[in-house]
């Protein structure tokens, strides 16, 4: 029993690191696209999702100090994603202090030692530095012009993307496509690049009806500057 609870501590130390190399890489595309300009909503988001899963994991491990770090900076990354805190040089500095940070916490927690960590608590302090300058965001009325099902269940990111694309100008349009279960994850995340292109997909979720058992109905949101025709020759919908 000690041998495969040594073993799962060794594939969570595994899924953690990897983790942390999947937001470092997201904290690179965020500095690329800050120093061109651009800005895409979905990196902040996988950031976020990477963030979350660590903090589940480290909890489930009784990894404290990785769990504690993990939802410090799931806090800051939430406040980006939802427009609480816009994305700054000071901002990506601090998450970049994090990553190497969390390597030193994933040394630590290796080898079984527990001693401080210095550069963990001057992170904590800029973490805190960031927090005090949260706000909540005033929320624009907008009048939106959907099926209240639908509406009714958008996380609050999805709302604040919604609300965001709606700023913008953005066209909002409702597609339903079916997939055959077997490859709904390989579908979506093919629909998904393709949506890329022309705009943002929202949210998008089943209608409960389907030609057969072993398709899926979906009711894709999407916000674009592409007319109707054009979606719907790009995403194949019907």
């Amino acid at each position: 029993m000690a041998e495969l609870t040594e073993k799962a501590r060794e594939e969570f130390l595994s899924e953690a690191h990897d983790i942390v190399e999947t937001l470092s890489r997201n904290l690179l595309l965020l500095d690329a696209q800050d120093r061109g300009g651009e800005r895409d909503p979905s990196i902040v988001n996988e950031a976020f999702r990477a963030v979350h899963t660590l903090k589940g994991l480290s909890g489930l491990f009784g990894a404290a100090r990785l769990g504690a770090l993990s939802h410090r900076l799931e806090d800051l990354l939430d406040a980006l994603r939802l427009g609480k805190r816009e994305l700054s040089q000071d901002v990506l500095d601090i998450l970049f202090l994090a990553v190497e940070v969390f390597g030193e916490v994933l040394e630590h927690e290796r080898a079984g030692r527990d001693e401080p960590i210095a550069r963990l608590d001057a992170l904590y302090a800029e973490l805190e530095r960031l927090g005090a300058g949260i706000e909540q965001s005033s929320v624009p009325n907008i009048d939106y012009e959907l099926d209240p099902g639908m509406l009714a269940v958008l996380t609050e990111y999805e709302e604040h993307r919604l609300r965001s694309n709606i700023e913008q100008k953005m066209g909002l349009y409702r597609l339903r496509v079916e997939f055959d279960l077997v490859s709904i994850d390989r579908s979506l995340e093919e629909i998904k690049e393709k949506a890329r292109l022309h705009g943002e997909i929202i949210t998008y979720l089943p209608t409960g009806s389907a030609a057969s058992m072993d398709k899926i109905e979906l009711d894709i949101l999407l916000a674009s500057k592409s007319d109707l025709a054009t979606l719907i020759g790009v995403l194949g919908s019907e």
